[in-house]
């Protein structure tokens, strides 16, 4: 599975970038996750074996339920998940979205909540400890 993090600013910061990075690490064996920043405009890419989503709203989901959708997608033949963040309507419009909490935290801050919540995920869903 290849998923990619497309986040609505220039670049991250190196804080934010150093933790994203142990998660990118840890989900290795299960995933290639990428952090994409591109500020302003953005295509959305689509095909038939991937799906885009939309992170903002304030429809939570829950770490199991995130995992059961990861699952689904997977067992359903998707093969590239895209989640956007910080773009306007006119590009995540016709997307599902959802949120990781119930504030609304900085595209930075969402990236990185996104990508632990990806690795809870797949611990969830291989039946391994998250917290050692």
């Amino acid at each position: 599975m290849d998923i990619n993090i497309y986040v609505n600013q220039k670049k991250i910061n190196p804080l934010y970038q150093k933790a994203i990075a142990e998660y990118v690490k840890r989900l290795s064996p299960y995933c290639t996750l990428s952090i994409v920043c591109v500020a302003g405009k953005i295509k959305c890419t689509s095909g038939k074996n991937t799906t885009n989503y939309c992170i903002s709203g304030s429809d939570t989901i829950s770490s199991e339920d995130y995992a059961a959708r990861i699952n689904s997608l997977t067992s359903s033949g998707t093969s590239k998940i895209n989640f956007y963040i910080g773009y306007d309507e006119s590009l995540t419009a016709d997307m599902e979205n959802f949120s990781l909490c119930s504030v609304q935290p900085s595209a930075e801050m969402t990236a990185l909540l996104l990508s632990e919540q990806t690795y809870r995920a797949y611990t969830i869903l291989n039946n391994i400890t998250y917290h050692k």
